[in-house]
């Protein structure tokens, strides 16, 4: 089955039998043939199995468009788990931390916010990576 993950800056395609993604109601496994189905997604990895390897993205919250043929992700930003490096990301989780503190403009607040709430799931995904 066909998966994309569209986010503003690009559009990564690929390849998989099965995909698991995280929803509210918790972990879900695709497969081809599923329903439609329309479901919020939360910030976390997005498996791909294909031919007995898995590939794994990390993207922010989002929503994904299901149908028998494939699945589509609208996400703000999405990154290969492959492409993480743990040691930059807690470096920058506490720098934004710290800055989330100091800040009392709401604008700059709400950037920073964001910004920190995607490098810490991107931080977690690292760490799962790992293992």
């Amino acid at each position: 089955m066909r998966i994309s993950i569209i986010t503003p800056a690009a559009t990564i395609e690929a390849e998989g039998h099965e995909i698991h993604v995280l929803t509210p109601a918790g972990g879900m496994g695709i497969h081809s043939g599923h329903v439609n189905l329309v479901t919020p997604i939360l910030g976390g990895p997005v498996t791909i199995h294909n031919q007995g390897s898995a590939t794994v993205y990390v993207v922010t919250p989002g929503t994904a468009s299901i149908t028998p043929d494939g699945m589509k992700i609208f996400t703000e930003s999405a990154v290969s788990a492959h492409d993480l490096e743990e040691r930059e990301l807690e470096k920058e989780v506490k720098e934004y931390t710290e800055l989330h503190q100091k800040s009392h403009d709401t604008h700059e607040l709400a950037k920073i916010t964001a910004i920190l709430e995607r490098k810490t799931i991107q931080l977690e995904a690292a760490k799962k990576n790992r293992r």
